[in-house]
């Protein structure tokens, strides 16, 4: 069962203009870890700061594609499949440490809560209740905006990486995080003129 639909797409370069493949054999695996695992290194190692841990998700995802490779085939193309699912393994990833972290500082939180001041303590509970608002202006956003920018303002992406990720042009993007900004000053109106 070949990798690729037609014949002339069997190099490793041509992956991304593909569709509904599956892997048929080892050397067709191989051609296609050998393509994009250093790409999806790269791209989720900006995500998360670290090349090994980097290099741990998208072993993740080729694992995935080895244990599935018998039912697995891309309806999109292969590399929209693979960074799609670099992206999706990375973000549990970081929810995952983002959970980890806020049970930390709940334990350490409980002793220097003692310790502050009025002031340090009124401070807090401002930017408490900004981050909040933050928060919800960003979920008030539309759906595609509010992508958008979670993948520019917290993964950190390029326009050009959010368009391949998302399948839109960078000037698709670039509508998309001036509609963001736009709402989110709109929304944000009330606590940005006390600061």
């Amino acid at each position: 069962m070949p990798l690729s639909k037609p014949q002339a797409e069997s190099q490793p370069g041509s992956y991304a203009q593909s569709s509904a493949m599956t892997i048929g054999n080892d050397a067709e695996f191989e051609a296609l870890f050998r393509a994009y695992y250093a790409p999806l290194c790269a791209f989720v190692s900006r995500m998360v700061g670290s090349r090994a841990v980097a290099e741990e998700l998208v072993q993740e995802v080729f694992l995935y594609l080895w244990e599935h490779r018998a039912t697995w085939s891309a309806h999109t193309s292969v590399r929209t499949y693979l960074f799609t699912a670099a992206r999706n393994v990375t973000l549990n990833y970081l929810r995952r440490e983002k959970l980890a972290e806020r049970a930390t500082q709940s334990d350490d939180g409980t002793i220097a809560l003692f310790t502050r001041t009025q002031l340090e303590i009124e401070r807090e509970v401002a930017l408490a209740e900004f981050e909040r608002a933050v928060k919800r202006a960003i979920a008030h956003l539309p759906p595609r905006c509010g992508e958008v920018y979670a993948l520019s303002r917290e993964q950190y992406l390029s326009y050009a990486e959010i368009g391949q990720v998302l399948g839109i042009s960078t000037k698709t993007v670039e509508v998309h995080m001036g509609r963001a900004f736009k709402l989110l000053r709109k929304h944000l109106a009330p606590y940005l003129k006390d600061m």
